[in-house]
């Protein structure tokens, strides 16, 4: 599926930073698996697909179970997100600011125990888990 250079760039940069953070290991439960360039084949830390693509836009990002995440870079150009799925990076100590994700309805933040403070939130959200 075809995705903007600019989403595409955002995805790019959101793999290398994980990268970064996990020392450069290209599998590990921890982080999930994150090779190539093919999103489709990018795992979170549960093994499920990570990204999902409809129209052309990135619609899902499912980092779950990616406890070794510890900040999640700007991801303010996927315009389209409708869901953020963060359940169990418990290593997560910083979000962006998710006010500009415009379509972003369902964030999932349960066992996010490293975070302390919330950042400005999406004012189309109608779901936040924060168990």
């Amino acid at each position: 599926m075809l995705i903007s250079d600019e989403q595409r760039d955002a995805l790019r940069h959101l793999k290398d930073d994980i990268e970064t953070q996990r020392g450069n290991v290209r599998q590990d439960s921890k982080y999930g698996i994150w090779t190539g360039d093919d999103t489709r084949k990018w795992k979170n830390g549960h093994g499920q697909q990570t990204v999902t693509i409809h129209d052309g836009q990135v619609e899902v990002l499912d980092l779950s179970y990616c406890s070794g995440l510890t900040v999640l870079p700007d991801l303010s150009s996927l315009v389209a997100l409708t869901s953020l799925n963060l359940e169990r990076c418990s290593g997560l100590t910083v979000l962006p600011d998710l006010s500009r994700l415009v379509a972003l309805t369902s964030l999932n933040l349960s066992g996010c125990s490293g975070l302390k403070v919330l950042p400005d939130l999406s004012p189309a959200l109608e779901t936040l888990n924060l168990r």
